[in-house]
């Protein structure tokens, strides 16, 4: 199995190639695959990565379940980000000293497809301006009014993907599965603080994918949190 995260909102170029470089070794395993940013690890790696959050976290950060926990959306909702306009920034200058190989600094810099939908969380789901309203059951679709936008929206697509934002959900228990909820900007900096305590720790002989990892949750804080798929 695979763990994947992506990051909530799209990475400028200075945020991707901060992240490449201080993502260290590991970075060359990083998914490449994906706008948002991401990250990826196998078991053995991710079980080595949760050991580290686990005894270098408060147990009432990983443990709290105060707030509802939502799911990363479909797709299907954000039908209107599709088009040139929308299409996120990609490196075109790619850090040497990143250590990326050359097959991914070409696909991380290959041309999007222009029927591709690409969501954008903090804009209206229905007309793609600024929001500031969100789904009451979901709680993470967003939208700038809630006549007409939201009215139409649920109508139109959202009454049959919403997925209600679970009540009892801990951090501890997002991170061993990948069913896609969101972990809050908060929470990433606890991770990264949690990570880079564990980096410091000579108990800790392979220190690379904490490396990358620490370097990841502390970019997707600055990208409004992200999803573990």
């Amino acid at each position: 199995m695979v763990f994947l995260i992506l990051s909530n909102r799209y990475p400028t170029d200075t945020h991707r190639q901060r992240y490449l470089h201080d993502a260290g070794r590991h970075a060359k395993q990083v998914s490449p695959f994906h706008k948002h940013l991401a990250a990826s690890a196998d078991d053995d790696q991710w079980r080595d990565v949760l050991n580290a959050i686990r005894d270098n976290t408060d147990a009432s950060i990983l443990d709290d379940t105060s707030k509802p926990r939502s799911l990363r959306p479909n797709d299907d909702n954000y039908e209107a980000f599709v088009g040139p306009q929308w299409i996120p920034q990609q490196s075109t200058n790619l850090d040497a000293s990143s250590s990326i190989h050359p097959a991914m600094a070409a696909l991380l810099q290959s041309d999007s497809d222009r029927n591709t939908v690409y969501p954008r969380y903090d804009r209206c789901a229905n007309c793609t301006q600024p929001a500031t309203l969100q789904c009451a059951k979901c709680k993470i679709v967003k939208y700038c009014c809630r006549d007409p936008c939201q009215a139409e929206h649920w109508k139109k697509v959202h009454k049959q993907s919403c997925c209600k934002a679970h009540e009892s959900r801990s951090l501890w228990q997002c991170l061993h599965g990948s069913d896609g909820f969101y972990v809050g900007e908060e929470e990433c900096l606890a991770l990264q603080a949690a990570l880079g305590r564990a980096c410091a720790n000579d108990s800790f002989q392979d220190k690379d994918v904490l490396q990358c990892f620490q370097a990841y949750f502390g970019t997707a804080a600055e990208l409004g949190g992200c999803f573990v798929l």
